[in-house]
């Protein structure tokens, strides 16, 4: 990369690869030294904060011929698209420093009096600790809002299911991992509690890397209006085998289902955003597109990469995760998640699913086990799963 522009490799980033959200978010377009790149990185941002996306196309959209022509240099330019952070740096780096030179000038050879040298020099500090500034909270002001908070009530996510919601304390911007393994039901729960979430107005985005949409939407049906799934799947319903008052109930949900297959992290928070959802559903984790060395740094980048994306974003992130299949048979633990270690430490929350043999004493055919509580108790929560139907019900215990 010997030579080449980081102010022009970035602007190239952002049109040509999936993470123009974190661009604008790391920068913006007083970043740049370049008169004519800041005008196309900010024309970039309007596009973007307009439309939810960038390609090779929206550079058309840019208004004159020059700012096109300067757009596609820094398109034709970029050493390499994975070096997107790079690039990102070496752009924020320089601005802070001809910040922080500009500032020192003006102390040095300025006629300034006591008081603006100390402003300045305030000014300094700021520009030297450039946008990634900690967020500080003093004593004083975190009991103050405590206090606040406990006057005002407190609303978490509601999976629909009582147990589960009493046990847990779903927020905005956690994350979420549900684990299983093969054919333990991971699918079938996560599209239940999206179902449950949409009943109560969220918006949700489904992210499926593996089922196509329309599978996805037969389940849900048959989960929703309780018809037949088998005899769906065989094309033998008929028309009494439904409810067209709850068929056209589901129809009016905010979930949207996406084809995910091969896309990145990156890629699927620009999406979230776009479509303005509250929460994103992925399946499952193992499957995104990323960087590393090998599988382990793989996951290991990908679970960094969703937490960070749930809190920056304030999108409650739910992730599926399979399970080591050595372990089959057995009650499963946090030590199965297949791949790395970080998933287990990154989560707020995680979620294991299993199926017991016929026999055994516990109730109901399904246990989801609390692995994980960074917020309530963990534990083993007992379900029916309805396979005819695709619904998962929860064992309801005499008090």
């Amino acid at each position: 990369m010997i030579g080449y522009d980081p102010e022009a490799a970035v602007i190239g980033c952002a049109i040509l690869d999936e993470h123009a959200g974190e661009l604008f978010a790391e920068l913006s377009e007083n970043d740049f030294a370049s008169e004519s790149l800041s005008e196309v990185f900010a024309g970039l941002r309007r596009i973007w904060n307009k439309t939810g996306r960038l390609d090779g196309a929206c550079v058309k959209s840019l208004g004159s011929e020059e700012l096109v022509n300067v757009a596609i240099a820094c398109c034709e330019t970029v050493p390499s698209l994975s070096g997107w952070r790079i690039y990102a740096k070496a752009v924020k780096d320089a601005a802070v420093k001809r910040r922080a030179e500009k500032i020192a000038g003006e102390i040095a050879f300025g006629d300034l009096a006591v008081e603006e040298i100390e402003k300045k020099v305030t000014e300094l500090n700021q520009a030297m600790g450039g946008a990634d500034e900690a967020q500080t909270v003093s004593m004083t002001d975190g009991v103050l809002s405590w206090m606040t908070s406990q006057t005002e009530r407190k609303e978490y996510l509601k999976t629909g299911f009582s147990r589960l919601d009493k046990y847990s304390y779903i927020d905005r911007g956690d994350f979420v991992v549900i684990g299983g393994r093969p054919s333990a039901g991971k699918t079938a729960f996560s599209l239940n509690l999206t179902l449950n979430f949409a009943r109560q107005g969220h918006r949700v985005a489904y992210f499926s890397l593996e089922t196509s949409p329309q599978k996805l939407v037969e389940r849900m049906v048959a989960a929703w209006c309780e018809t037949d799934f088998e005899r769906m799947k065989r094309r033998q319903l008929e028309s009494r085998d439904y409810d067209p008052e709850l068929l056209d109930a589901l129809a009016q949900l905010p979930i949207t289902l996406v084809q995910a297959a091969g896309r990145t992290v990156g890629w699927i928070r620009n999406e979230a955003v776009r479509l303005k959802a509250e929460i994103v559903m992925i399946d499952y984790l193992s499957l995104l597109r990323g960087t590393g060395r090998d599988r382990y740094e793989l996951v290991t980048n990908l679970s960094l990469e969703l937490h960070e994306m749930a809190q920056r974003t304030g999108i409650t992130v739910f992730a599926l995760s399979q399970l080591n299949r050595g372990g089959a048979g057995k009650v499963p633990s946090m030590e199965d998640i297949r791949e790395s270690g970080q998933v287990e430490q990154d989560a707020d929350l995680i979620l294991l699913l299993y199926k017991r043999e016929e026999g055994s004493s516990d109730p109901g055919n399904e246990t989801v086990v609390i692995g994980k509580n960074k917020e309530g108790q963990c534990g083993d929560l007992y379900f029916w799963f309805d396979g005819q139907h695709q619904k998962f019900n929860e064992v309801n215990f005499t008090q």
